[in-house]
């Protein structure tokens, strides 16, 4: 329920005064004095758009060093960070994430190494470049040791998403909808003992940063340990693959040529993921009328590309209208996917 509610805190980029002693700074002042006991005077901080993350992120700079540090809030579960900061940890050992330089004893707040990368683009995520790097990194991140503190799973995630969209006002009966397929197709794929692998749970355009030939995968506080096709599907919503496009990925990821029942599979997951999706915008777009006049359903509803792209924008303030439409979509779609 409290990953949902971020997506409405979109953090904007911007720069406040750098100077260490500035009142903005006070709670990452006082994690920097433990990280950094030494020259403490030679930091310098400003504010680091984030994105749809309840986190507050900050560019740290000394002696020429760039850092970002993350900043939970307060009330976050400790087993969830645990979680988050074991990915991140064993991903940076991989070369697939950045590195951990300092972790507060709290474990809420994080200093890691600035990656000077740029998002990735859905234009270059169709690339076959872009295929064959990304593929090796999720088989990278497959084989990691399962996380310890792992207590969830997918189908738990949407079940909870189900049930606070079912204490709100509207869109009721297109989340039954959603949940009822996500529910059919778990129990079928619960049969066929799929392995299941850490996954990263979040690769969306604005976790994804490209630096010459490496890929770095950022921001891990929805990881999970489940069934790895997972990844493959959402990073196909995320960036609008056409069905050749999600062949040359599956191809390039089991480095082999796909078998119909690998398709099969792969597009399951894939319906899960769109009907997960549409449980969390219906959520969203009941949030957001609150404070709007409402959502006009006679619009016409767009292609998924349309929605994946401005969803991968950074800096949208997306509408209840849009969120009604995309959730809308992205149900249609879950339920016409072969």
């Amino acid at each position: 329920m409290k990953t949902i509610f971020f997506l409405l805190l979109l953090h904007t980029s911007v720069l406040l005064s750098n100077n260490i002693f500035n009142p903005e700074f006070n709670l990452p002042r006082s994690f920097l004095q433990k990280a950094f006991p030494q020259d403490f005077h030679q930091i310098t901080i400003s504010n680091l758009e984030g994105g749809y993350s309840e986190a507050m992120n900050y560019l740290v700079q000394k002696n020429g060093k760039a850092y970002v540090l993350k900043m939970h809030q307060s009330d976050e579960s400790p087993s969830k960070l645990l979680k988050e900061q074991y990915a991140m940890q064993e991903a940076a050992k991989l070369g697939i994430s950045p590195r951990v330089f300092y972790i507060d004893s709290s474990r809420k707040s994080i200093l890691m190494d600035f990656v000077k990368g740029a998002r990735c683009t859905q234009t270059f995520a169709k690339s076959p470049h872009f295929f064959s790097k990304i593929s090796e990194a999720l088989r990278k991140i497959h084989t990691i040791k399962q996380n310890p503190y792992e207590d969830e799973t997918f189908k738990m995630k949407a079940e909870g998403i189900y049930a606070a969209l079912s204490s709100r006002r509207f869109f009721k009966n297109e989340g039954k909808e959603a949940i009822d397929l996500i529910r059919k197709i778990d129990w079928e794929l619960s049969s066929k003992n799929y392995p299941k692998t850490n996954i990263h749970g979040d690769l969306n355009p604005g976790n994804i940063l490209i630096d010459g030939q490496k890929i770095h995968l950022i921001d891990w506080y929805e990881t999970l340990v489940d069934d790895p096709f997972h990844d493959l599907a959402f990073l196909s919503i995320s960036h609008s693959y056409n069905s050749q496009e999600e062949y040359s990925l599956l191809m390039n990821y089991l480095g082999s040529v796909p078998r119909e029942a690998d398709i099969y599979h792969f597009n399951q997951i894939k319906k899960i993921n769109l009907a997960v999706l549409s449980l969390t915008y219906f959520w969203v777009t009941n949030e957001l009328m609150e404070n709007s006049p409402g959502i006009n359903s006679k619009n016409g509803i767009k292609d998924w590309s349309f929605y994946s792209h401005l969803l991968s924008l950074k800096g949208q303030n997306l509408s209840a209208q849009f969120f009604y439409e995309a959730a809308t979509r992205a149900l249609m779609d879950a339920k016409a996917v072969i």
